[in-house]
């Protein structure tokens, strides 16, 4: 039986990416596999056949599994997160300098939109909204939230934008990835010294202005969760019944 293989465009939607995890780690370095979230409709063949593509490697054979993400309790709303991953939030500021809502409201929409991505952590360091600098004191409580947390990746601000702190936090960010992993930097947790750690890698996203991408990432089947996250903060869009600009 001949066995019909997908046009090369469709099999590229096949890979959404690499799993990152202690476990898929494990598995890559004791039985020499390499672990990918694959589109939900693809079946062996099509991850076959889209590794091959990709890879220029022979694939003896594919497993499969299908995980349903944990269940995420945040604040007033129940979300559900991705279950290959965990992911956390980080905010410098509590967006305080914003023409529209206040540093109440931003609290509360963060949190609502914080369980419609069913994210496993989020925290605010409390950084003056405009006015934070990349200077040692806030590179020190950077650092601490990367050994804290010990992220294998990290994603920060535009390193070029039309609000000046987008671009310091993205210089914030580079600084504090590099010098988390310096040991004789001494920070502590409750008490505890922290140990050294550093990133597997740094990304930063496009904001205001248009930066030509490196990497591009399918997020169709999180779109609609995408959208209401971003719904969730319902004060960043014009209402007419608010006495707002």
């Amino acid at each position: 039986m001949n066995l019909v293989r997908k046009n090369d465009h469709k099999l590229m939607k096949v890979l959404l990416g690499p799993v990152i995890s202690e476990k898929a780690t494990m598995v890559a370095d004791k039985n020499e596999q390499v672990v990918f979230q694959v589109a939900r409709e693809a079946n062996k063949l099509d991850v076959k056949q889209a590794v091959e593509l990709l890879f220029k490697v022979q694939v003896d054979s594919v497993q499969i599994v299908n995980q349903k993400g944990k269940p995420k309790r945040y604040g007033r709303f129940e979300g559900r997160r991705d279950h290959t991953k965990k992911v956390g939030i980080v905010d410098l500021t509590a967006g305080e300098l914003g023409t529209r809502g206040t540093k109440e409201t931003r609290r509360v929409e963060a949190a609502d939109a914080s369980a419609t991505l069913g994210v496993h952590v989020r925290k605010n360091l409390g950084m003056r909204d405009g006015f934070f600098t990349n200077d040692e004191v806030h590179q020190l409580q950077l650092i601490e939230i990367i050994r804290k947390y010990r992220p294998q990746i990290v994603l920060a601000n535009a390193i070029d934008d039309r609000h000046p702190d987008h671009g310091r936090a993205a210089a914030l960010a580079t600084d504090a990835v590099f010098l988390a992993g310096l040991p004789k930097i001494i920070t502590s947790d409750t008490g505890t010294e922290q140990e050294a750690w550093r990133p597997n890698l740094l990304l930063h996203y496009i904001q205001d202005r248009y930066i030509k991408p490196d990497i591009l990432i399918d997020i169709t089947p999180f779109w609609e969760q995408k959208v209401a996250a971003v719904k969730a903060y319902k004060t960043q869009f014009f209402n007419p019944e608010l006495q707002e600009p």
